[in-house]
């Protein structure tokens, strides 16, 4: 499944319209239609609004297509910046290899805020 179609699911998941949906994004419907056909990929800014709008969704899901679209209540809250010293747990090589292509097409704030998920997912399935 392609990006285009994730974001599509998640339209589709919450029952709204392209034109809703665009708006909620801050695009116009006929770029939410180019994404979601595979005309076009959306920016890190498309993607950081939908997480910002949607925090259940699993990042790694919306980017890859790997794993559940929602993450579930098991996921503790985001990495702070004083417990980051703590947090220093390597991740692995696909969550590695998914932050490298986020440094070269993402911004900072988007990779930082999808490295502390990953972190977070990988210490909570450390504990289980």
């Amino acid at each position: 499944m392609a990006i285009g179609e994730r974001l599509k699911a998640v339209r589709d998941r919450d029952g709204l319209t392209r034109e809703a949906m665009a708006s909620k994004l801050g695009v116009h419907k006929n770029t939410l239609g180019s994404y979601e056909t595979g005309k076009s990929l959306p920016d890190s800014g498309v993607l950081n609004k939908l997480l910002d709008i949607h925090p259940e969704i699993n990042p790694v899901w919306l980017l890859t297509g790997k794993g559940e679209m929602e993450r579930g209540n098991a996921l503790p809250p985001p990495i702070t910046a004083t417990d980051s010293q703590t947090a220093c747990t390597p991740l692995d090589a696909e969550a590695e290899e998914l932050l490298r292509l986020l440094k070269r097409y993402g911004n900072k704030a988007l990779v930082e805020d999808v490295k502390n998920r990953l972190m977070n997912i990988k210490q909570a399935t450390e504990v289980e």
